[in-house]
């Protein structure tokens, strides 16, 4: 099967949106990009993302990067395809979750991210927290580490929002940047308490909630 790239009816309002996603990600990491800039591409199947995927993805599953191209279901093709009903906003951020990844994917080298990190991230910086109901106890985001599902986008982006308001964004950004030969969970929790003084554990999480 060869992937179908196609344009969508609001293919150029979506490359609006990723421009603009692209340059304010730029800002946030003050991370220049000089070549190979990532690219936005739109399928059309569940087939197709199965593809680039190599395997049965959810149906709750809207995008995937790989490398630095971001494939997304286009507006026409998302009510087919998945579970979600189209709505602009919710669809734009889905398009900055997304380039989230890249940056994070080409900043740090493919070092290992946990996917409470990983996708919390993302969470944060696309603004999808701010159609969530905030958290009030952390109790479920940490079992996601090498295992992903639904579940991991209600309180990771919480979780990350908490790191970087109250212990601030530069130690955030020392982890992605500069912590080489990050390869499993023990090694991130080593080098994320080097840098909070702690390991990830709800107790603290839920501390710094108060």
């Amino acid at each position: 099967m060869v992937l179908k790239i196609i344009l969508s009816e609001n293919y150029h309002e979506t490359d609006e949106y990723f421009e603009k996603s692209f340059n304010e990600l730029e800002e946030y990491f003050n991370f220049g990009w000089t070549r190979n800039i990532p690219l936005l591409f739109l399928i059309e199947s569940r087939k197709e993302m199965d593809l680039l995927e190599g395997r049965k993805t959810e149906d709750w599953c809207m995008g995937t990067t790989k490398g630095r191209l971001v494939f997304i279901f286009s507006p026409e093709s998302l009510e087919k395809e998945t579970c979600h009903t189209y709505e602009k906003n919710d669809y734009l951020m889905v398009i900055k979750h997304e380039l989230v990844h890249v940056f994070t994917n080409i900043i740090s080298k493919n070092k290992y991210f946990p996917d409470w990190f990983w996708e919390g991230l993302a969470v944060y910086l696309s603004g999808q927290n701010n159609f969530k109901k905030k958290v009030k106890e952390f109790k479920e985001f940490l079992k996601y580490y090498d295992n992903g599902g639904s579940g991991v986008y209600y309180e990771s982006g919480f979780a990350i929002e908490l790191l970087i308001n109250k212990l601030g964004k530069d130690k955030l950004m020392d982890l992605i940047f500069n912590w080489k030969n990050i390869t499993n969970k023990e090694e991130f929790d080593n080098a994320f308490k080097k840098i909070y003084d702690f390991e990830p554990n709800y107790e603290t999480f839920n501390k710094l909630l108060k």
